[in-house]
């Protein structure tokens, strides 16, 4: 009954209109009411008692591709909806297609979130073409689509053609080292792109090197997450040598890589050299003091650092004496130990007992602040996540700041 309670969802875009003719008087309702007969799907009275607007959302309605369908008609010459959002509505790649053939004649709408659709590599083809098309959109979000090393080719295609999209989301998808190669050369070419985020996906050493070789050719993108992944030491070497070359990026995000000492210092080369990067997300890697004291050295040399924001690993050591400190806690049978119930880690009973950091990676912390007073230094954080959909889940950090 839901999906077909919103399986006509396009009626709300209609009604957007700042114009009677356009969508949101009779000859838009009637276009809407025309499309969901031809396609067999029952009008949603929600949607056309929606609020007009330049922004369309139709999240969560199960549409399903019938839907997309009677959708995609009545918004195929719509002038005033700018802003379409279909995320987690099971289109697959029957709807995707008749929304991207909607999009081939629709010259006014910009951004387009299609986020949890199950689009497949047949949604990847049909947006693929689109793309080759339309020079209107400038922000598209396909996260969580199923997209595997089969549907990078086509994306690759549009990603290397297309040079009016300015932020593209391709998180949360089943790319793997192929998809890397595939990709990473059309990073290379591209030449619109300014944010592009691929986390949440499976590349590892072979594919990771080839998207971060990608990045040093590209001379346009300005952010770029590839957290969540497998990187290594290899992905970060290869990330390294990026860092030298690249002189646009300002934001780079590879927390959650697998990255160990070596690889830290790797990227600590690049830093080195680099004078643009702004902020480096490196949390959540083992990469233990030593390579935490890399980067930091990294920017002592560099004076020339751009770096504004920096995220490390929690760096908090633990001395023998803080261990003999935690067994003893953890034997007490008292109301104000940090282990009553057995509810508290052993990270939450040394913290409970203010362990002091390592004092020469602290003074280092102090150096780098008062050569870069204006550097935000910080460790660690408290990480929740939150299940955004079926098989998404949104990353919230709230990130220690270092004091001296």
């Amino acid at each position: 009954m839901a999906a077909a309670a919103a399986g006509g969802g396009g009626s709300s875009a209609d009604r957007g209109s700042s114009g009677e003719e356009d969508a949101g008087g009779p000859a838009g309702e009637s276009r809407y009411l025309a499309a969901c007969r031809a396609c067999g799907v029952t009008p949603a009275s929600s949607l056309l008692r929606c609020t007009p607007g330049p922004a369309l959302s139709l999240r969560h309605r199960g549409l399903g591709p019938r839907g997309a369908k009677a959708l995609a008609l009545s918004l195929m010459v719509n002038t005033s909806i700018l802003t379409l959002d279909l995320s987690d509505n099971w289109l697959q790649g029957e709807g995707a297609a008749a929304i991207a053939e909607m999009l081939k004649e629709n010259c006014y709408i910009s951004a387009v979130d299609l986020s949890d659709n199950k689009l497949g590599v047949e949604g990847a083809k049909a947006f693929s073409a689109m793309l080759l098309e339309n020079t209107t959109i400038v922000f598209l979000q396909l996260s969580g689509n199923e997209f595997d090393d089969h549907a990078a080719k086509y994306l690759a295609d549009a990603i290397t053609a297309n040079s009016k999209v300015e932020i593209l989301d391709l998180s949360y998808n089943m790319f793997g080292d192929k998809a890397g190669e595939i990709l990473g050369t059309a990073i290379a070419e591209n030449i619109g792109l300014k944010e592009l985020k691929i986390n949440w996906n499976h590349f590892h050493s072979q594919g990771a090197a080839a998207l971060a070789k990608g990045l040093a050719a590209n001379i346009f993108l300005k952010v770029l997450d590839v957290s969540y992944n497998g990187f290594g030491n290899s992905g970060a070497a290869a990330l390294g040598e990026a860092l030298k070359a690249n002189t646009v990026l300002e934001e780079l995000n590879v927390s959650s890589n697998r990255i160990l000492v070596e690889g830290a210092l790797h990227i600590a080369a690049g830093l080195k050299e680099n004078k643009t990067l702004k902020r480096l997300n490196m949390t959540r890697n083992p990469m233990q003091s030593e390579g935490c004291r890399g980067v930091l050295k990294a920017l002592q040399t560099n004076s020339g650092t751009g770096v504004e924001i920096l995220d490390l690993p929690d760096f908090c050591p633990i001395s023998n004496e803080a261990k003999w400190h935690f067994y003893d806690t953890r034997a007490s049978t008292s109301t104000s130990s940090p282990f009553v119930n057995g509810a508290r880690s052993e990270k939450a009973a040394l913290c409970h007992q203010d362990i002091p950091v390592n004092k020469e990676l602290a003074e280092l912390c102090g150096a780098v602040k008062i050569l870069f007073p204006n550097l935000l230094l910080r460790y660690g954080g408290n990480v929740k996540l939150e299940r955004k959909s079926q098989l998404k889940a949104e990353l919230l950090t709230q990130p220690k700041v270092l004091s001296f």
